[in-house]
């Protein structure tokens, strides 16, 4: 699933330097590996997460089969090729994937609204898309390998969005969400008084971790950036591995509002409740697919281990794995307000309690 910014559809993500929840400083994920016509990676430049080291990633999918209920995904399939080759070369697993989220209290999990608002046709009115999104997806929780039947996948029970912002909460029944035998530790959010990325103490030297079950490289049409016949026929699944169903991670560095609206196509897109981050190289990058999913940051909990917290949400980009094109995330210490109101059903005081398991005070 791919969100607008200013040219073209997007939905990308970036991963992680230290996927686990708790873990030694000198812990490294191993490195992936590679096969001589494909690489074995989910994410633009990334690694395969540890078993077990992002508990709290959640998957989003489509629990009936590719189908119209997608229309715009259809749309933007067949617009790339018109004999939808490049759909018969994708897996099941593959194409019923929609989006990653976060679990951040037992009963929320937090996404991008574009993953729920794109969901049927544009300009549906949200409230007939809601109820369609509710009845046609589900979420994995508690399983990396989104190509298997393990973890739990447990239907979304209600779906709230602010008025303005790409996020929105979905609520879950925790009973038939949590995988057995014990449950799992939601991911803590940072908290920054006021929620501002400058005041966080974010540098360009400041690393955050972002994962996601996306694609490895830029549709080639995508990557030239043109909508030509001979472009589109580039289209293909080379860039997708098969056999690589887990969650991946990369890292990417802050890149300061000012600095990433030097683009003309950001200008507008870089609200205040986001925040860039990438490498000029584009060798890391989120890409199709990784909507949604989460932006961690690594904080010390004591001399050698670190603890991740979320930080943001893939919003999108201009680009997949281009030069000088970072990704757009959700800054999600900019709604925590709205979090505690929503989780307290009213009550800022009620959802501040439910979340305080799920918080950390902050810094970085």
């Amino acid at each position: 699933m791919r969100h607008s910014l200013m040219i073209a559809t997007i939905a990308m993500l970036i991963a992680a330097a230290s996927p686990a929840q708790a873990q030694t400083v000198a812990e490294s994920p191993p490195a992936p590996a590679a096969t001589p016509d494909i690489l074995v990676v989910r994410i633009v430049g990334g690694n395969r997460v540890p078993d077990g080291a992002a508990p709290w990633a959640v998957e989003i999918y489509q629990s009936n089969d590719f189908s119209g209920q997608r229309t715009v995904d259809k749309q933007d399939e067949l617009a790339h090729n018109g004999k939808s080759l490049f759909m018969a070369e994708r897996p099941d697993w593959d194409l019923r994937h929609l989006c990653g989220a976060a679990l951040i209290a037992p009963r929320w999990v937090l996404t991008a609204a574009h993953c729920v608002l794109n969901f049927a046709n544009p300009g549906t009115a949200q409230n007939r898309i809601i109820p369609t999104f509710l009845k046609y997806t589900r979420l994995r929780i508690g399983s990396q390998d989104i190509s298997s039947n393990a973890g739990s996948s447990c239907q979304a029970l209600a779906v709230k969005i602010p008025a303005d912002g790409d996020i929105a909460l979905i609520r879950i029944d925790p009973h038939a969400c949590t995988p057995k035998p014990r449950p799992i530790a939601p991911i803590r959010i940072l908290e920054t008084a006021p929620a501002d990325q400058q005041r966080a103490g974010f540098v360009p030297a400041t690393q955050f971790n972002v994962y996601g079950w996306g694609m490895v490289l830029a549709r080639p049409a995508d990557a030239i950036g043109v909508s030509t016949a001979a472009a589109l026929k580039l289209d293909d699944a080379s860039h997708i591995d098969h056999n690589a169903a887990d969650l991946q991670f990369a890292t990417v560095n802050f890149i300061p509002s000012t600095n990433c609206k030097m683009r003309a196509d950001y200008r507008q897109a870089v609200e205040h409740g986001m925040v860039c981050a990438g490498l000029s190289s584009g060798a890391k990058d989120q890409c199709d697919g990784d909507s949604g999913g989460p932006l961690t940051l690594d904080v010390a909990i004591d001399e050698t281990t670190v603890e991740q917290l979320l930080v943001g949400l893939v919003h999108g980009s201009a680009g997949c794995g281009q030069k000088s094109t970072p990704g757009l995330y959700v800054y999600v210490p900019q709604y925590l307000m709205w979090i505690e109101r929503t989780i307290g059903h009213g009550n800022a005081a009620a959802g501040r309690a439910m979340l305080a398991p799920t918080r950390i005070s902050g810094g970085t």
